[in-house]
């Protein structure tokens, strides 16, 4: 025999057949044989190292060692009769095992099952399990294998595992639940028989996605969303609409799972992008911590049906954020919607938080209105007159809505103001908001008021123009006289001089009236 080939023999425990001799052959026999082989490669330092090893191994092994080593090089005829022997001897789990399973490769599983039964009733690892099951359904005991197959993949989940699991379960017509195991065992090893496996297991569920999604979905309409998981799992990879990507990231938000729920949330809003997926992907991103891209979400699904949900996710978040002011028109929509005890408890806790902060807010809306941004400061202003609702809030919102020209808008919060301090730029303001939205004449009693309080230019100059609009020019012209003595700007020259004209028109026209009527009375 060439020296290489022995190397390899040895290279794989095939001892017997590098030195040549019978299995089973030991003692003086195997130790002439390898001496005659020593001598004729006694050039060859690789070839004498491997030789030394088989008569190393054959002249010590056990009987459990030698069956062992017969039965993973597949002479499991051999090795039976000396793992019988190893039982025979010790008989610990591990030789139970062997024997079972080297019996079971020669389908003698009558023989093999009590010995694995014995292993895993002495040991009972991943391995025994695993034996156990492959015999049974090997044997077409398929209902009987799963216990034993499930525990396999539970301790250990290897390829061999997984593969049986799920055969078994698909030949028992269960394929729901061998999918993912035929699957998981294919992606361990994929050969010629794991992808068979699962391209039957697919096809065959592939004709029954309606039918596995309302199974599931029904599932998760009651709670059970642990129990829909696999049949939502299926129907997303098998078909992979809107609607199965949204059942499955929401049953699986709802389980905690958020960052496995995200990616298929996110696919519903790519293939659909309706209210319903904008929200979803928008909780279970606030849940699991990343506010500022739920936000996002949230405000697309208010924008698209701002149902009391929708407004009270948003809200949440919002308060979360520490941004309160933005939180509380949201929170406030969701309890118009739903009165109830959880959003009403929102509600309070936002409006708490912000009446600690009403000064705060005030200063900054005063600032935005300063720089013009009068939009913004209407938000603020609007929290601070309605939680605390002082006249010089009420003033400020109102002021500031009119500078807006929303007058009438505007009215209410100056009327309130009125009542509550009714100081000169009060009535001034609510004179200006009613004449502005078209009321000239329950104008003028504030205007008439402001003037009696103050004499400022600005408070003549709006008596005289309101006059002037209700055709009382006689009266208004005093009044703008008086605004531009005092400093009155451009309107109010304006004005005064659209007065004037108008006096003298309606002068001229008396005039001319009265000399035609003489000249008719004299002809």
């Amino acid at each position: 025999m060439e020296g290489q080939k022995i190397i390899e023999l040895v290279g794989v425990e095939r001892y017997e057949e590098a030195l040549n001799i019978a299995w089973g052959t030991r003692g003086l026999e195997v130790t002439r044989v390898v001496m005659m082989l020593l001598y004729e490669f006694r050039d060859h330092p690789d070839v004498r190292e491997a030789l030394c090893k088989a008569e190393s191994v054959l002249g010590g092994e056990s009987s459990r060692d030698k069956g062992r080593r017969l039965s993973r090089i597949g002479r499991n005829e051999e090795a039976v009769r000396y793992l019988k022997k190893a039982v025979d001897e010790r008989g610990d789990g591990s030789d139970y095992l062997w024997l079972g399973s080297a019996l079971a490769g020669l389908n003698r599983a009558e023989e093999a099952l009590p010995c694995l039964r014995k292993a895993v009733e002495l040991r009972g690892g991943a391995e025994e399990f695993y034996w156990l099951g492959y015999t049974l359904s090997r044997s077409g005991q398929e209902e009987l294998s799963l216990p034993y197959l499930a525990k396999a993949v539970e301790l250990r989940g290897g390829w061999a595992d997984c593969h049986w699991f799920g055969a078994s379960l698909s030949r028992l017509g269960r394929d729901e639940e061998a999918f993912p195991h035929l699957k998981r065992a294919s992606e361990l090893k994929g050969d010629a028989v794991n992808e068979a496996w699962l391209k039957r297991c697919r096809e065959r569920l592939t004709t029954r996605c309606e039918e596995i999604f309302v199974k599931g979905r029904q599932l998760s309409q009651t709670g059970n969303n642990g129990e829909a998981l696999p049949s939502l799992r299926i129907v997303a990879e098998l078909r992979g609409n809107a609607d199965d990507h949204l059942w499955l990231g929401s049953a699986l938000s709802s389980l905690g799972r958020g960052k496995e729920a995200v990616p298929h949330l996110r696919k519903a809003v790519e293939l659909r992008g309706d209210a319903v997926d904008y929200l979803w992907l928008g909780r279970t991103l606030s849940q699991a911590g990343e506010k500022e891209s739920a936000l996002t979400c949230l405000t697309k699904a208010v924008a698209l049906r701002g149902e009391m949900v929708d407004h009270n996710w948003l809200g949440s978040t919002l308060l979360q954020l520490d941004r309160d002011e933005e939180a509380l028109p949201h929170l406030r929509k969701a309890f118009e919607l739903k009165n109830d005890a959880t959003n009403e408890s929102w509600v309070k806790y936002c409006e708490e938080r912000l009446r600690r902060r009403c000064d705060e807010i005030f200063a900054r809306a005063q600032q935005l209105a300063q720089a013009a941004n009068n939009e913004e400061a209407v938000s603020a202003l609007r929290i601070v007159a309605d939680l605390r609702g002082s006249a010089r809030d009420l003033h400020a919102l109102g002021s500031t809505l009119s500078v807006l020209g929303r007058d009438e808008e505007a009215s209410p919060y100056l009327r309130k103001a009125v009542e509550l301090r009714g100081d000169a730029v009060d009535h001034h303001w609510l004179g200006r908001a009613l004449s502005l939205s078209g009321q000239n004449e329950s104008a003028l009693p504030h205007l008439g008021k402001a003037l009696e309080l103050r004499h400022s230019w600005v408070d003549y100059y709006w008596m005289g123009r309101v006059l002037s609009q209700c055709g009382r020019d006689k009266e208004a012209l005093p009044n703008l006289r008086k605004a531009v003595d005092l400093g009155g700007d451009d309107a109010t020259h304006e004005w005064l001089m659209v007065c004037q004209d108008r006096l003298k028109a309606k002068g001229t026209g008396l005039m001319t009236s009265f000399s035609a009527l003489f000249h008719r009375r004299h002809d």
